[in-house]
């Protein structure tokens, strides 16, 4: 089996971010705060950009890794933008 690297940007962002964190938190804590993110900013806005992009647009669907792929980055832009603009 061929280990497919886009397959799993999702894992390997979230690992990394996760180790981030946990040099200033506890790792259960730091898994906590980036499901919460995922939870309330990624998931609304993923099913935003796949609407747009399956409805409006006519690209073909997602597959389940693109799907994890875009939560994860959907997610990070979010919780950037917020710490810029509310922070």
């Amino acid at each position: 089996m061929k280990f497919e690297t886009h397959k799993y940007f999702w894992l390997i962002f979230l690992v990394i971010i996760t180790l981030g964190l946990s040099t200033q938190m506890p790792i259960t804590y730091a898994l906590g705060v980036i499901t919460g993110a995922i939870v309330k900013d990624g998931i609304i806005f993923t099913l935003l950009l796949w609407s747009i992009m399956t409805g409006l647009l006519k690209k073909p669907k997602w597959k389940w890794y693109e799907w994890l792929n875009y939560l994860v980055v959907v997610t990070f832009v979010a919780t950037l933008l917020y710490y810029i603009f509310f922070n």
